[in-house]
């Protein structure tokens, strides 16, 4: 299932936090991310996500992690 999950592990995130309020339903929150040092979206119960994409469609970064997920 496709969520904003794939911006943060491909470590492009640059914590806009459109995928919280294009998400419906509520499943996305910002943490605090130690390593990153940055705040990051993060799906709070991924079962909850109905994987309807809003996260990724609202997302500035989107089409970078596409051709991060593609690319050979």
């Amino acid at each position: 299932m496709a969520n904003v999950s794939i911006i943060v592990n491909n470590d492009l995130c640059n914590s806009c936090c459109e995928c919280i309020s294009a998400c419906s339903s509520n499943s996305i929150c910002i943490m605090i991310n130690k390593v990153l040092g940055r705040p990051v979206p993060f799906v709070t119960d991924p079962s909850k996500c109905e994987g309807c994409d809003s996260c990724l469609k609202a997302c500035p970064q989107a089409e970078l992690a596409k051709q991060a997920t593609t690319a050979t």
